[in-house]
């Protein structure tokens, strides 16, 4: 079979994305999904992180959690695809940054004629489309994780954040949110707690 599709990353927000333990080929579509399609920088505990075209920063144990796999099938996973060439990953004491191989043979060619033969109007609804997409996964992953906040609060702040900040680097702060938030004893307001976590360790990437 030949040929390709378009995959929009907003299936994520699809019900059945997250409802099983993923497979092999899930977790790939998944890695092509959270790779950055252009280059970007992050700041992870405090530490400048520079990512290139098809490029993430995930460490292991967030990607067993997002998968519902263990940290050693994903170290497992993640060797086997170094040997086939399909990516190149570095680790550190802060994350994994992982590379794409060939990351451009999984992008259209058509893509950016494609948009800019759309007329504003249906760009500007496809953009409000995929935020009320982005802010429903984040508010779902809240509430798996047990994360008391205020719903309203949040849709307010990540909608206008949206506009500083891309979607990538708010997935990072949330995640860190998460994990210092279970550690700190799940205590104060969450929402104000990731805005400050995200103003203050990552870099607005939107003029």
């Amino acid at each position: 079979m030949q040929g390709w599709i378009k995959l929009y990353r907003s299936i994520q927000g699809n019900e059945f994305y997250f409802s099983e333990r993923f497979t092999k080929t899930q977790a790939w579509t998944d890695l092509l999904l959270l790779a950055n399609h252009k280059p970007a920088t992050i700041f992870l505990r405090g530490v400048e992180v520079h990512l290139g075209k098809g490029a993430l920063a995930y460490s292991q144990l967030s990607l067993a959690k997002r998968w519902k796999w263990n940290e050693r099938t994903v170290n497992k996973f993640l060797t086997m695809l170094e040997k086939r060439q399909m990516i190149h990953s570095r680790k550190s004491n802060i994350t994994t940054v992982i590379s794409i191989i060939n990351y451009a043979l999984y992008q259209s060619s058509t893509e950016q004629s494609t948009e800019q033969s759309t007329s504003r109007l249906q760009t500007d609804k496809n953009d409000k489309n995929e935020e009320n997409v982005f802010v429903g996964q984040l508010i779902s992953y809240l509430k798996e994780n047990n994360i008391d906040f205020d719903e309203g609060h949040l849709k307010v702040r990540i909608t206008k954040a949206l506009s500083t900040y891309e979607e990538k680097i708010i997935r990072y702060a949330v995640n860190v949110a998460v994990e210092s938030w279970k550690k700190n004893g799940n205590e104060g307001n969450f929402v104000a707690y990731l805005f400050t976590i995200l103003e203050r360790n990552y870099q607005e990437a939107k003029p």
